[in-house]
């Protein structure tokens, strides 16, 4: 499904590259990875050098909007805020520690944003004040755990660590650009397992592929548990994050209805970057993402999607956005899924007055 899915984003959009990603949201054992340029592995020696690795362990890129869950994730987790906390995000200007910066937003609000919607709306300088609330140093070790700068211990030779600088390092410009996903870089697979840990309840959890082992009678001789490496953020934070991540992909609420799946309550965040060319942000030059999961109250699987350079077939202004390029592979491949891995929806249940939330079996 995932390489069939490349293949469409190949053609319609004639990419630089592209990576998929599929996981177990309960265990992160990785159920789907590839990448596009491929090659045939019995005539290696055609390919093109470029092909020639594992771009979603090899190669980093700035993450952009999908980064702000760090942001809000930390900012929920120390009980700064609540999903309906306000900021004012209409001004051109935020300041932190008496400097003042230029911070600039896609979006013109009129009113001051919940924490919900600075997601849902994708606000930069939402997120950038609430990392200022929580300060460089909490930032940087929420950032650690989440596996940012760090390994993700993959089974494979060559992944890149990402960049992320030590606090000491960031000035306020450096921050405020940190917190909107730039200033930083990742793999695509520390963005999925990013994401992962929203969808897992709060935990950080190790990417895998081998789930047994069998002797030549096909009987189990070792069978690999899911590891939780490390809790990130309490359960409840996670449940709340999860909550505000639907607001994504509803029409008229969020950046990426395209990624809705019908029946079924979808989570994630859209990241459109722009990439740096000659020394500068260039306004031609994307990354475009989607990384997500669902059912949003009971995770089933984690889906990640970025496509770098997409060429043919923009948006407006000729931008590949990731609710235009990305999120659209997500809702195909999930779809797919439903049936698969015989996922069922979540469904509201009223019992004696009381609404519930329970799994439709």
């Amino acid at each position: 499904m995932v390489e069939q899915e490349l293949q469409y984003i190949a053609e319609k959009y004639k990419p630089q590259k592209a990576t998929i990603i599929v996981s177990d949201a309960r265990t992160g054992f990785l159920l789907a990875m590839g990448n596009y340029p491929n090659f045939n592995p019995n005539e290696y020696s055609k390919a093109d050098i470029a092909a020639l690795k594992n771009a979603a362990l090899t190669d980093i890129y700035e993450p952009g909007s999908t980064f702000k869950i760090i942001a809000a994730s930390a900012a929920l987790d120390l009980g700064l805020v609540s999903p309906e906390s306000k900021f004012n995000c209409s001004e051109d200007t935020v300041t932190y520690k008496g400097k003042t910066m230029g911070l600039r937003e896609d979006h013109k609000f009129e009113h001051a944003l919940s924490v919900r919607e600075i997601l849902s709306h994708s606000s930069n300088r939402g997120a950038a004040q609430m990392a200022f609330m929580v300060g460089e140093e909490k930032y940087y070790n929420y950032s650690k755990a989440f596996n940012i700068g760090v390994p993700t211990g993959f089974p494979a030779d060559s992944e890149s660590r990402g960049i992320l600088h030590a606090h000491e390092k960031w000035s306020p410009k450096d921050f405020s650009r940190i917190a909107m996903g730039h200033s930083v870089s990742v793999t695509p697979l520390q963005a999925h397992c990013a994401m992962g840990v929203i969808a897992s309840g709060g935990q950080w959890l190790r990417p895998q592929i081998i789930r047994e082992i069998r002797d030549s009678s096909g009987e189990i001789v070792f069978r690999f548990e899911g590891v939780a490496e490390r809790r990130v953020i309490q359960a409840a934070t996670a449940d709340k994050m999860a909550g505000m991540l639907k607001w994504v992909t509803i029409k008229g609420e969020g950046t990426a209805a395209s990624a809705a799946i019908e029946g079924f309550e979808v989570a994630g965040k859209t990241g459109t970057t722009q990439k740096i060319k000659d020394g500068a942000y260039s306004t031609r030059h994307h990354v475009a993402s989607f990384v997500g999961f669902f059912p949003a109250s009971r995770p089933a699987v984690v889906i990640s999607v970025i496509v770098d350079e997409a060429t043919t077939n923009l948006g407006p202004r000729g931008v590949s956005y990731g609710s235009a390029v990305a999120a659209p592979s997500f809702k195909h491949i999930g779809e797919q899924l439903i049936q698969y891995l015989n996922i069922k929806p979540v469904v509201e249940v009223k019992r004696a007055g009381v609404l519930a939330m329970g799994a439709n079996r």
